[in-house]
């Protein structure tokens, strides 16, 4: 469930910054779910709810006649096998903070928002010195490591005077 309500909620960011409406991107972000195939079942959610695809925008624009998944009782043990292989990774992976030096550009995860839809991380800030859990930024603000991930590049302009903590959104949430 935290999966899909981060989906949606970042859904939802999408289409408020296209400039749609609250309840077109609801509908948007819904359609774009229900009709995608699942990575466990390798079929939609409608397909397994209806027996039949959603027809889309976009699905009725193609002229696709191969042989669509089938629902079945291999489904099912398809989804119990996938999910135990999911649960076994997860429970081995180790999060993994970057090597971070000075002079490298850096968004830092903001933790304290005003609503679910702004953003997510600041904008690219240098690194003016890094130990091993704290870094310290040119605008003199001071982060726990976990909250900085690299940023690609820095451009004289994307930074502003006072350096604030204001950006970009991310597709993750951290």
């Amino acid at each position: 469930m935290e999966r899909f309500n981060r989906l949606l909620k970042e859904g939802l960011k999408a289409a408020l910054a296209d400039g749609k409406t609250f309840e077109e991107g609801v509908r948007q972000t819904l359609v774009s779910y229900r009709s995608t195939p699942q990575s466990v079942t390798g079929v939609s959610p409608a397909k397994l709810m209806y027996n039949f695809e959603m027809h889309t925008q976009l699905s009725l624009l193609s002229n696709d006649t191969t042989q669509k998944a089938q629902v079945d009782d291999n489904t099912k043990h398809q989804v119990r096998f996938s999910l135990k292989e999911v649960k076994a990774s997860r429970s081995s992976r180790v999060a993994k903070t970057a090597d971070l030096r000075p002079g490298d550009s850096v968004r830092v995860c903001i933790p304290v928002r005003s609503d679910k839809l702004s953003l997510d991380y600041s904008e690219p800030l240098r690194v003016r010195k890094a130990n091993e859990t704290t870094v310290w930024l040119e605008n003199g603000q001071r982060w726990s490591r976990r909250r900085c991930t690299i940023a690609s590049s820095i451009n004289q302009h994307e930074t502003t005077d006072a350096g604030s903590v204001t950006g970009t959104a991310t597709s993750n949430r951290c």
